[in-house]
């Protein structure tokens, strides 16, 4: 019997007979049908054939699925692919009459809180998405338009429900902030076809019109490199590579760079790659720079490095910037100047080079691309078949022509060394699978859509998953007020933003996670200093003493936490810095990541309570107006202080603050509670009002206070009371950065106050005490041969403090009775 087709395609599209059966249904507006393809146990095969011989939606399916840097293959089980729709509000789409548009509640609604966060910072609205998931918990998105007809032919009231990307179909005219009117044009054709060959001249043509573009456009924008060029009389990195006609290929020296009449050095490109194997990899030793000094062997380069040469010397740049090769890379003195100064390095090059797809520094960055590269770029329309209620039209965008999910589906996005390189330069070309892109502090451009197009209607048009960069505003806040916090709060929630990005990144080497964000924390310091207070500015093992309460109330992102396993020890004991060896827990410390640190953790971090009063104490104080201590001690009144800090480094004598380090203790005073909990205080679900989670997985709660279960009340009044389930944080939360299998009886948990904010985990959002969940420890350190701590003020005294370590953090409503009349100012030492 053959299969009946649901669908009509357009003339440069093709689906295949599984994607047929997909039912028009499913893209009927606020639908919540969903539907399989490709189940069984060679669904992934099918897939792929199917990619290969030109389904469209096959294709996109494909690009989606295996822009998952953790799979080999597709991934796929027997369970095959899920299609769904989510219609996520009036306010996340257009249509022509959205007065009339009633959505039903979606099955899937899948980065609500991302496509709303959006939806605020940018203006932008997203339009509806078909929702491709697969394996147990993977989901990628496409967007899609929808335009329905009656039966008779007449259009349908709303007539089309749109997204952004359908105003690049369409003519435009966008402000030029630059200063030179408007900038009109049409996207209803491509700007010029995308070539099956990276490195053709039409490519590097197009590469020579941006970077003119750019500096003849947009002023200082793109050219203001930060006041740090000027205090650290930074003229050029130590050594570049010179790439030019004037004479052999080899590394320079800065002395031997020619200078400009503002003191700078010679332009250049840098690489950004992925380093690969190291012991493969072509480097500048002590043993080898005299010779690269006098040349060096083109033919005898990796193949990335030979391809990023050629595109420098193609865009008119005589000299390179390789870390690999312009770092000596057994000499640790090089590397720590350097690797300090690398926001200098990258913010001053004429541009960055992306190998973006380049898994290695062999594979080169001129990736072969398909002849059908179209069919990954552009969009298709896909035509319901005489349906009795009426037909729908469906033109949906490629996974791949999204430009933030061609840069983001890279080999080079995921690596921790490239993240801060993409942040801190002010020009990038990427070389994508696919195709050629550029993105300054301005503007962007790809190969299909090759006129510039300012990053804000960049976002909003081509791309809402375009990853966020420094913007030109950060760049240029030259504020005189140090020290304000008008001015240091939007700088400290950046770094939260900055961190949260960052902490699931992927390094060779895990001791670099601190070595490889260095050069963009030396831009935030230069950014957060305060002449009249320069501890607010102190650097701590990645976070700030300047709102430190904010960046210290991190934890580990819920879908990448470990599993607890029987037997398992509980809490994880500390870790040395550099070898990542457990620690005893009554050895004596002199090497390890502090537990008050994200960096103690190997995986992606968040905030739970990011709009948390942290710079104000708590608020149930000046609510009530009555004294919850003796002595008539409010607790508004006392803020979280740091008191103490000590942060040990490997290498004292090199000036690198911003680097690794081996260890670190604070001093942290503020209102602590002490509870003794166990496993039978788990909080259970059914109990609670419970804030659901997107992906369905949360720490185990336990309740810090939990109400006694009644003895003697009527059936009525205990129906009742069941009927009437408590915010999850009525009587307080306890949650571990590592869930214990099964917790200790008489676990004792110190609790210290940071801030007030709302639940991160009650529906109600009531208002709650937060902070850290802490655990004595039985180490002794360097605090204890000096009898006390160093105070931030200078002072030594000789208190003696408990000595506690993370384990996790805390929330309690600020009415709970316990909390407000059990907690008290102390302080707390903590490794």
């Amino acid at each position: 019997m053959s299969q009946v087709s649901r669908w009509t395609t357009t003339a440069n599209a093709h689906v295949c007979a599984e994607c047929q059966t997909i039912p028009p249904a499913l893209f009927e507006p606020g639908s919540n049908v969903t539907h399989r393809i490709h189940q069984g146990r060679n669904g992934d095969e099918n897939l792929e054939k199917s990619a290969q011989d030109g389904c469209r939606l096959c294709i996109s399916v494909l690009d989606a699925i295996r822009a998952d840097q953790s799979l080999d293959g597709t991934g796929l089980d027997d369970g095959g692919v899920l299609l769904a729709t989510t219609w996520s509000g009036e306010s996340l789409f257009h249509t022509t009459n959205p007065s009339r548009y009633d959505p039903t509640p979606a099955l899937i609604n899948l980065r609500n809180a991302e496509l709303q966060a959006l939806s605020r910072d940018l203006g932008v609205v997203t339009g509806p998405l078909l929702v491709i998931s697969w394996a147990t918990s993977k989901h990628r998105t496409l967007r899609f338009n929808v335009q329905k007809t009656k039966p008779d032919g007449s259009a349908t009231s709303p007539q089309m429900y749109k997204t952004t990307w359908d105003d690049y179909r369409l003519d435009f005219s966008l402000p030029d902030h630059a200063g030179f009117g408007w900038v009109r044009g049409s996207r209803s054709l491509p700007s010029q076809p995308v070539s099956t060959l990276p490195n053709s001249q039409e490519t590097f043509t197009l590469l020579n019109k941006w970077l003119d573009e750019c500096q003849e456009r947009h002023g200082s924008i793109c050219r203001f490199v930060g006041e740090r060029v000027v205090s650290a009389n930074f003229a050029s990195p130590a050594r570049l590579i010179y790439c030019g006609n004037q004479g052999p290929l080899c590394l320079v020296q800065a002395a031997d760079l020619p200078l400009d009449g503002e003191g700078m050095g010679p332009s250049y490109t840098a690489l950004s790659y992925r380093w690969g194997n190291p012991a493969s990899l072509c480097t500048t030793t002590k043993a080898n720079l005299q010779a690269n000094l006098y040349a060096l062997n083109f033919d005898g380069l990796p193949l990335t490095f030979q391809h990023a040469i050629q595109i420098t010397r193609a865009i008119k740049v005589s000299y390179i910037w390789i870390d690999a090769l312009c770092i000596i890379q057994d000499d640790e003195a090089d590397k720590a100047k350097e690797i300090f100064r690398m926001d200098l390095i990258y913010s001053t090059a004429i541009c960055m080079i992306s190998a973006s797809s380049s898994k290695d520094p062999h594979a080169g960055i001129f990736s072969p691309r398909p002849s059908t590269v179209d069919a990954h770029l552009r969009s298709f329309t896909l035509s319901s078949n005489g349906a009795k209620k009426g037909s729908l039209s469906v033109t949906i965008q490629p996974f791949l022509a999204d430009w933030g999910n061609a840069i983001t589906s890279g080999s080079v996005y995921p690596r921790g060394w490239c993240f801060q390189e993409r942040l801190l330069s002010k020009r990038i070309i990427y070389f994508t699978d696919m195709r050629v892109m550029w993105e300054c502090r301005w503007a962007a451009a790809s190969e299909e859509y090759a006129q510039m197009v300012d990053v804000h209607s960049a976002a909003k048009i081509f791309s809402p998953n375009l990853p966020p960069r420094v913007s030109k505003d950060r760049v240029q806040d030259i504020t005189i007020l140090p020290g304000d916090l008008r001015r240091t709060r939007p700088w400290i929630e950046d770094w939260c933003r900055v961190i949260r990005a960052y902490s699931g990144r992927s390094l060779t080497y895990p001791s670099d996670r601190l070595p490889a964000l260095a050069g963009l924390a030396a831009t935030f310091g230069r950014k957060l200093r305060n002449p009249q207070d320069p501890n607010m500015s102190t650097y701590l093992a990645g976070m700030w003493k300047d709102s430190l309460a904010m960046q210290i109330c991190w934890f580990p992102d819920y879908t990448s936490r470990p599993s607890p396993k029987p037997g398992d020890t509980w809490p994880s004991p500390l870790r040395t810095a550099f070898t990542f060896q457990n620690i005893g827990s009554a050895d004596y410390l002199d090497d390890w990541l502090p537990s008050w640190s994200w960096i103690s953790l190997s995986g992606p971090v968040h905030y739970p309570y990011p709009s948390g009063a942290i710079d104000s104490p708590s608020i149930n104080g000046r609510i009530l107006g009555v004294s919850d201590k003796p002595g008539n001690v409010l607790m508004s009144d006392h803020p979280m202080e740091v008191t103490a800090l000590t942060i040990i480094f490997p290498h004292p004598q090199v000036n690198d603050k911003y680097g690794p380090v081996k260890g670190g203790y604070i001093n942290l005073t503020s209102f602590l509670g002490v509870v003794t909990i166990s496993e039978d205080y788990l909080l259970k679900e059914e109990d609670l009002l419970i804030r659901p989670t997107t992906t369905g997985t949360r720490p185990k709660l336990y309740s810090m206070y939990p109400s006694p279960p009644p003895t003697s009340l009527s059936l009525l009044a205990r129906l009742r009371r069941e009927d009437r389930r408590r915010p999850a944080s009525a009587e307080g939360i306890i949650y571990f950065d590592t869930d214990p299998p099964t917790l200790p009886d008489k676990t004792t948990i110190h609790c210290l106050r940071l801030g007030t904010g709302p639940s991160a985990f009650s529906s109600t959002y009531g208002a709650v005490d937060y902070g850290l969940a802490l655990m004595e420890v039985d180490n002794s350190f360097q605090l204890d041969r000096r009898g006390g701590v160093r105070r931030v003020d200078g002072s030594s005294r000789s208190e003696r403090f408990p000595r506690m370590r993370r384990v996790g953090l805390f929330e309690v409503d600020i009415w709970n009775k316990k909390w407000r009349a059990e907690a008290t100012v102390t302080s707390v030492v903590i490794v």
